[in-house]
């Protein structure tokens, strides 16, 4: 841990309170706890700011709203003058600046720009290229494979991989910067020591399951809102923006639409979603920023599910809650103070793929049956099953048809997948994958 100063600014202590304050749910007693949890010592005067909070706001604030009431608090500011003016004679109102616990994730020290491009292992001048912040978005380089591609549901997905040198810069920053910040116990998708398995542990054998899918999950997220979380993190605003920069892209619009496949998007909502500043997917250091980004939204559903007594997981820009008979029962309006939750946290929930699955249905989730025990979908299995024995039949070129890369790393992978399920036939498709004969080209 980091050695704490004698006194702690005000504006320091504020930011510190509305952190925690952000990560509960929004009612007096868990603002309260939440505030209280900074400090070693008991606060009398945070039950009086929580109260007063929560007059003010009826729902959580955005978080500079939330740090910037703080500050001008008159409960905060009494508190503070009395250590100011060593006027605090009663232990419980004393303000304990020195006291306070600071969360240290042991993150890189970054002053400027020039210190950023030295510990990403490039020159000034090619941050500078990487970032290309001094030009208009459609003459900036471009550091991105834009591909278009198609979801199981008909509909397309825009994919944007960055170029080899953007990748290894962005490699970089999701090791040393974005692997270092914890996330809400209720993220699952693209998190070490979790999976789709762990997603949906505590959804099996429930009486109702409810399924909501995030819309856009990836590109909804602003460039501001990324430099925001790096400002949040102690960077220098010069180097956020550096930061916001190389993560984030802004898709030239003769990028979009010559390859905007007929039926996807209207023009305008296209060009809407991809051309300010997004998260692209394909980035590495995208799931990453995404699940830091859903951290408020992960903790308030949280416990909006402990209030009615159910159980809520994310994998991804996949919701999953469950619960018993009485949740099923009002799953609907369930759905729709959880649509209002992800608009507030600047989420958009997809209204036609929420599904309100009960006992008597087969309930599933991101491919894994929980109806008495988890287990793979039945039709995914024979899907894969008869993928390999055609791969013995006629060779494994006559099966990718959609040109993957690797194709034998890709069917060892969800070989794999299925493993962590269902062991037994896992074995089975095993003894197949085995039997293919490899040619070694690169699309095998």
């Amino acid at each position: 841990m980091l050695k704490q100063p004698p006194m702690l600014p005000k504006r320091s202590i504020a930011q510190n309170i509305a952190i925690a304050i952000s990560q509960s749910c929004w009612s007096t007693a868990e603002i309260a706890a939440a505030g209280q949890s900074v400090f070693s010592k008991p606060q009398a005067w945070i039950v009086e700011l929580a109260t007063e909070l929560r007059t003010q706001f009826e729902h959580a604030p955005k978080f500079a709203d939330l740090q910037s009431t703080i500050e001008t608090n008159p409960t905060f500011l009494q508190a503070a003058a009395l250590v100011k003016t060593n006027k605090a004679h009663n232990p419980t109102a004393f303000f304990y600046f020195n006291n306070t616990k600071w969360i240290d994730w042991h993150l890189p020290i970054i002053r400027d720009s020039r210190q950023l491009a030295s510990h990403l292992g490039i020159s000034g001048r090619t941050l500078h290229w990487l970032t290309s912040l001094h030009l208009p978005p459609d003459d900036r380089p471009r550091h991105y494979a834009c591909k278009w591609i198609k979801k199981r549901s008909g509909s397309q997905r825009l994919i944007e991989s960055p170029k080899q040198q953007l990748k290894t810069v962005q490699r970089i920053i999701l090791q040393d910067f974005l692997n270092r910040i914890p996330l809400h116990n209720a993220a699952h998708g693209f998190c070490r020591n979790r999976n789709p398995l762990s997603f949906t542990a505590d959804h099996v054998g429930k009486a109702c399951c409810l399924r909501l899918d995030l819309k856009d999950f990836f590109p909804n997220i602003r460039g501001s809102r990324v430099r925001g979380m790096f400002g949040a993190f102690g960077m220098p605003p010069e180097v956020a923006r550096c930061l916001a920069a190389l993560t984030t892209t802004q898709t030239q619009l003769d990028a979009i639409e010559p390859q905007r496949p007929t039926g996807h998007r209207g023009q305008f909502s296209a060009s809407q979603l991809y051309l300010p500043a997004h998260l692209p997917q394909g980035a590495p250091t995208s799931p990453a920023i995404a699940n830091i980004m859903a951290y408020r939204l992960d903790a308030r559903l949280s416990g909006l599910a402990a209030v009615a007594n159910a159980h809520y997981t994310r994998y991804a820009d996949d919701l999953l809650f469950s619960g018993d008979r009485l949740f099923g029962r009002q799953a609907k309006k369930f759905a729709t103070t959880v649509a209002a939750i992800a608009i507030e946290q600047g989420f958009e929930i997809n209204h036609h793929k929420t599904k309100i699955q009960f006992a008597s249905q087969r309930q599933t989730a991101t491919g894994i049956t929980l109806n008495q025990h988890a287990n793979i979908r039945r039709r995914d299995y024979d899907r894969l099953k008869a993928i390999l024995y055609n791969c013995i039949q006629h060779g494994p070129a006559s099966q990718n048809r959609n040109g993957i890369v690797n194709f034998h790393q890709h069917l060892a992978g969800r070989i794999n997948w299925i493993t962590q399920i269902n062991p037994t036939r896992a074995k089975k498709l095993q003894t197949l994958f085995q039997q293919i004969v490899w040619s070694g080209t690169p699309q095998q």
